[in-house]
């Protein structure tokens, strides 16, 4: 048997080249043991010739080292176990290509105590998905989800918000938004400061308290005597979630209006679906007026969260089929189900 000497055994291994010629090799996902935060992304893969990654239980730095690599990818999937504060120091890393990125942070503040103390200061894990996106910036992204667990303290809001506000600033071509942020106390700007900055956005799913003002709805809402178009003039979906906090419902209901009943040649397109949850018979059969019409329509009650499903058609109804899979008008023949 040989022993190291003492020199060898106090340096880790150097990387695992083993997979650094494939030349085939286009999409790749790595994942560390749940909670490892000790694992080691030690191996060396040919990242920039990537289009799609996978990296789960990561550190945040090992996250923007490789991506600073991984030039080629248009689809990206990042879900973070720690962030030193070193990572701060760390250049925006540009990913020219990306069309789709999810991002994950299901950690909570209870995550290291059952790992033992890291050996670099960390990051709150409620700031951290903020902090990362603050550096990337995505100039063609088309697609993103944000999911994170922990709630936001609202000492840490301001910086979280001004992460993800300027991340969106530097994505303008986003078309499909997929948020669910935890707070612990309402906030109805983040939204309205978010869509200013997605002209292009045709699909908003959002599971966020406190963002459903008459504020955002008047915002979306289309006037035709208006000179400046309203936010999101493309939006044909809009998702709510399970919402359990009080809705405008009045703004909503003129906002859904101004973008159902709207001419074939109007900047503005057409609403084709919408989710909400609130307990309004009067809302609800207003809005099961347009779903009668073809609005695809679902509401949530917020108490027992049953649902109520209307109108599943979404175009007009021509004389051969009742209905246009162009959906480019009201059905003739909707109704609810």
């Amino acid at each position: 048997m040989f022993e190291d000497d003492e020199e060898t055994s106090n340096h880790a291994p150097p990387p695992s080249d083993a997979f650094e010629n494939a030349p085939n090799l286009r999409s790749l996902s790595l994942a560390a043991p749940s909670g490892d935060l000790k694992f080691s992304f030690d191996l060396e893969f040919p990242f920039s010739q990537l289009f799609d990654l996978a990296i789960t239980n990561a550190p945040a730095d090992y996250l923007v080292r490789v991506c600073q690599e991984a030039s080629n990818l248009t689809r990206l999937t990042i879900a973070m176990n720690s962030m030193s504060s070193h990572f701060l120091a760390m250049p925006l890393c540009t990913l020219s290509c990306l069309k789709s990125l999810v991002a994950y942070d299901f950690s909570t503040p209870d995550y290291y105590g059952s790992l033992g103390s890291p050996s670099l200061p960390v990051i709150e894990p409620s700031c951290r998905i903020g902090t990362l996106l603050a550096k990337f910036s995505c100039p063609i992204l088309n697609e993103i989800t944000i999911h994170t667990f922990p709630q936001l303290p609202e000492s840490d809001y301001p910086s979280f918000k001004n992460d993800i506000v300027s991340f969106f600033a530097r994505s303008p071509l986003i078309t499909r938004i997929d948020l669910d942020v935890r707070l612990n106390y309402d906030d109805s700007n983040i939204l309205l400061d978010i869509l200013e900055y997605c002209p292009s956005l045709e699909q908003l799913k959002i599971n966020h308290q406190g963002v459903f003002t008459a504020t955002l709805f008047e915002r979306l809402t289309y006037n035709t005597a208006a000179t400046e178009l309203p936010l999101c003039p493309r939006l044909r979906v809009f998702d709510g979630g399970h919402h359990h906090k009080p809705v405008s419902v009045p703004a909503l209901v003129n906002m859904v209006a101004s973008r159902w009943h709207v001419a074939d040649d109007a900047p503005v397109a057409r609403l084709q679906s919408l989710t909400m949850t609130f307990d309004d018979a009067d809302c609800a059969a207003q809005l099961g007026e347009f779903a009668a019409e073809g609005l695809k329509l679902t509401l949530h009650k917020p108490r027992n969260k049953q649902e109520m499903k209307m109108g599943l058609s979404l175009g007009r109804a021509d004389s051969a089929s009742g209905s246009n899979s162009e959906g480019n008008g009201p059905s003739e023949q909707g109704g609810c189900t």
